[in-house]
């Protein structure tokens, strides 16, 4: 990681500094300086990261909402990772640790291995769930919102799914 980082010119951006000496309790000594948020919305990506703050205990949700990523991507449309006080809520249960793993188009990939919607135990069609175009967000001072919809069911069931969060700041989520 520490080649990685100081490779790719990262340290000399005082914010990722920051954040990999709070998190990682990284030696990297260069000028750190706290991100002005905690909760960003990485659109072009599909993703949104509501956080409480910088420390490792913090209450942290990350939602993936964005397109297909090709054959690697996972019927996980509107899924979600929730950590907090420094431990695994909810995790993504679709992480697997190679390719070769005899579960991974079975397991892995399967929209149920996911934090999701689900409609009669079926996978979502990847290619028409993306959230991107739905997709609503507000970080406030004491509260963060995000909202979408895909149409990954929409083919084969006539559902369309919806799923918001709000993140009343810095205590708890309603899903």
């Amino acid at each position: 990681w520490q080649k990685l980082y100081m490779y790719h010119g990262l340290a000399d951006r005082p914010d990722l500094v920051f954040i990999d000496n709070a998190l990682r309790g990284s030696d990297v000594q260069r000028p750190a300086a706290e991100p002005e948020r905690t909760s960003v919305n990485f659109a072009p990506s599909g993703f949104a990261v509501m956080r409480s703050d910088w420390t490792r205990a913090a209450r942290m949700m990350a939602i993936n909402y964005g397109p297909t990523g090709g054959g690697h991507s996972h019927a996980d449309c509107l899924s979600f990772e929730l950590y907090a006080h420094g431990r695994a809520w909810a995790i993504d249960a679709g992480i697997g640790y190679t390719y070769d793993d005899p579960r991974h188009h079975s397991w892995y990939t399967a929209s149920i291995a996911h934090n999701q919607l689900i409609v009669d135990d079926s996978n979502l069609d990847r290619r028409r769930a993306d959230g991107r175009k739905s997709a609503l967000w507000a970080s406030l001072r004491n509260v963060d919102f995000f909202s979408a919809q895909h149409a990954g069911y929409q083919r084969s069931h006539g559902v369309l799914c919806r799923r918001a969060v709000v993140f009343v700041r810095p205590d708890y989520w309603v899903i």
